[in-house]
C-alpha cells in the first residue's frame, strides 16, 4: 500500500519521467526502484511519494539517474524544484586510506544495506577506529567529518555504482570477499537482479529484521557492521553466490 500524506510529512513530491528508446536493461531497473519505493503511479509517466527528506533523496537520485540515461525528469513539489545538473562522471580517483583515519563518517538516519556494509568496509580496510554519526538532510555535520552515502557527497552513489562499490574501488579493496560482497550490496540496494536470488533474500531478511529490532541508529549500524562482517568471514569457505550442488560436505562439518 502507498503511503499518505501525515502532518509529519505534508504534500506529495512528484517526478516526472521520459526515458529514451533502448537501454532496457537500465530502463527496468528505473522502474524496479520506483516499485520498491511504493510510489504512486499517476497519468503522462507521473510518480509520487509522500512529502519528505527520504522521499526527495530517493527522487533526486532517479532524477541524475535518468539524465545520465539520456531522458528527462522533473521533480514538484507545489512548485517546480530545481533540477541537479549531471555534469560529467567524475574519476573514481584514488584515495589513501591514511588521510581518513582518526576521523568521524556521516551518513543519514536508519542505515540500510548500503550504508552497513560501506560501514563494515571503511571499518576493515580504511580506519578500525572509524566513528560513525547521523545527520538529517539539512543539518550541518560534526566538523571535519566525511560524508558518505548522503546525496552529492563525494563518497557516495557515482556512474551506477552503490556506495560501496565506490568505496571499493576509490580505496583499492580488491580482496575476493569485497568482489563477492559488492554484488550483493549493489543487487539489494539498486534493486537489480541478485547474482543469487536466494542468498540475496535472506540477505534482505536480515537487514529487515535488524532494522525491526534497533530504534538506535548507532546500534543498528553496528548490528549491520557485525552481519556484514560474518557474510565476508563465511565468504572465505564459499564465495557468496556459489552453488552447492554437487558439493561435498567437509569431515567433520554440520549440515
Amino acid at each position: 500500500m502507498t503511503a499518505r500524506p501525515t502532518r509529519e510529512r505534508p504534500g506529495w513530491l512528484l517526478l516526472q519521467l521520459r526515458l529514451p528508446a533502448g537501454t532496457s536493461s537500465r530502463r527496468v531497473a528505473i522502474w524496479r526502484r520506483l516499485r520498491k519505493l511504493e510510489a504512486a503511479g499517476l497519468a503522462g509517466a507521473i510518480y509520487a511519494l509522500p512529502e519528505g527528506p527520504e522521499s526527495r533523496e530517493s527522487f533526486e537520485w532517479l532524477r541524475r539517474d535518468v539524465a545520465a540515461l539520456g531522458g528527462e525528469a522533473r521533480l514538484f513539489a507545489a512548485r517546480e524544484l530545481p533540477a541537479t545538473p549531471p555534469g560529467r562522471p567524475a574519476a573514481l580517483t584514488r584515495l589513501d586510506p591514511k588521510a581518513f583515519r582518526g576521523r568521524t563518517w556521516v551518513t543519514r538516519p536508519r542505515p540500510g544495506v548500503d550504508r552497513m556494509a560501506s560501514a563494515w568496509l571503511i571499518r576493515s580496510f580504511v580506519d578500525p577506529q572509524a566513528r560513525f554519526a547521523f545527520a538529517a538532510e539539512g543539518s550541518r555535520p560534526p566538523r571535519r567529518a566525511i560524508p558518505f552515502d548522503t546525496f552529492g557527497a563525494e563518497l557516495g552513489h557515482q556512474q551506477g555504482l552503490c556506495t560501496f562499490e565506490v568505496l571499493a574501488r576509490r580505496f583499492r579493496i580488491e580482496r575476493p570477499a569485497v568482489r563477492g560482497l559488492a554484488k550483493l550490496v549493489h543487487a539489494l540496494d539498486l534493486d537489480e537482479e541478485p547474482p543469487e536470488r536466494s542468498e540475496a533474500a535472506l540477505v534482505e531478511r536480515l537487514i529487515e529484521g535488524l532494522r525491526a529490532s534497533h530504534a538506535d541508529d548507532g546500534e543498528l549500524l553496528e548490528a549491520g557492521i557485525a552481519l556484514f562482517a560474518a557474510l565476508a568471514a563465511s565468504s572465505r569457505e564459499r564465495p557468496l553466490g556459489a552453488s552447492e550442488r554437487g558439493k561435498k560436505p567437509r569431515k567433520g562439518a554440520k549440515r
